[in-house]
């Protein structure tokens, strides 16, 4: 059962694996009520519920991703399929085209197949916020290097604050600190405005970062968002009782297919069971929607 489970949620990770197991038999345990009701669903089930349930946490949860960063060499840019465009024909028929895109591509998809300025970023992306070049005024200088961002030997704010304590002029360097203060803050300021902006769009089921526009010729820093790992996001209560909210309308599903009757003619309320799990689902997408915010826009 392991291998067709972690198989359906795609994880292919021993602890991931065991984490997925562990989350199935507790969900069977939860909707069973430890043994109690003769009936739950399969795993496999509640492995695909699963499945859907991470695949919409990972838009609308903020915990359910994390911010890093990644750094695209300048090798890598410069590389001729990064830099490549779509081939001009010289005359109809020109079979060279075909060789200008990537394997797989013919004439008659030319104008999508090629692959100027599109870069493979790792699994598990699910949002790029950012791209930065670096080499640029880009305002990755920080603080207290000097005038627009230069190092300086001369001036620094180290230098003023420690002559001021042997020359008893605090109240001067106050001043001048504040106005350094200012100064930098301008600065920092007029460096995000100056910099020259990178276009880009990020499909997450491909994978593909692609630039729009020109092209950066030097190393890029990606600021993105990626999933957290399959183990802690099973450890969240509002992540477990989605999926258990879930498993409850599949249940009603299957057991109002069928005429059941229980020991001691007793009946299964089919419609008590869907409409709390109904209910239940409704609730934390509300409470998703309050918790995304501008969260939910970065991720779509």
């Amino acid at each position: 059962m392991a291998s067709k489970v972690s198989t359906l949620v795609n994880c292919s990770d021993i602890d991931e694996v065991e984490c997925l197991n562990d989350f199935v038999e507790s969900i069977q345990q939860e909707m069973s009520v430890n043994g109690a009701i003769p009936f739950t669903i399969p795993a496999e089930s509640i492995a695909q519920l699963t499945k859907n349930a991470k695949t919409m946490f990972y838009k609308m949860y903020e915990d359910a991703s994390e911010e890093m960063f990644i750094a695209i060499p300048e090798s890598e840019i410069r590389k001729h399929s990064f830099n490549r465009g779509i081939h001009t024909m010289e005359k109809p028929g020109d079979n060279k085209v075909v060789e200008k895109f990537k394997p797989g591509a013919t004439k008659d998809d030319k104008n999508t197949g090629h692959t100027r300025g599109t870069y493979l970023l790792p699994d598990g992306v699910i949002s790029v916020v950012g791209v930065y070049s670096l080499g640029g005024w880009s305002g990755e200088a920080g603080w207290n290097t000097g005038l627009l961002g230069k190092n300086s030997g001369d001036v620094s704010l180290h230098r003023m604050v420690y002559q001021s304590v042997y020359d008893r002029t605090m109240a001067v360097s106050a001043d001048n600190t504040m106005y350094y203060i200012c100064t930098e803050a301008f600065l920092d300021m007029s460096r995000q405005i100056f910099q020259n902006m990178i276009s880009f769009k990020y499909n997450r089921l491909t994978n593909n970062l692609r630039f729009l526009g020109e092209l950066p010729k030097s190393d890029v820093i990606l600021d993105v968002l990626v999933r957290v790992p399959d183990c802690d996001l099973y450890n969240d209560d509002l992540f477990r009782r989605y999926v258990i909210a879930d498993c409850k309308v599949q249940l009603s599903r299957i057991l109002g297919t069928f005429n059941y009757q229980m020991p001691g003619n007793i009946s299964i309320n089919v419609e008590a069971i869907a409409n709390e799990g109904s209910t239940e689902k409704e609730q934390i997408l509300q409470e998703l929607k309050d918790m995304s915010g501008a969260w939910y826009i970065l991720t779509t």
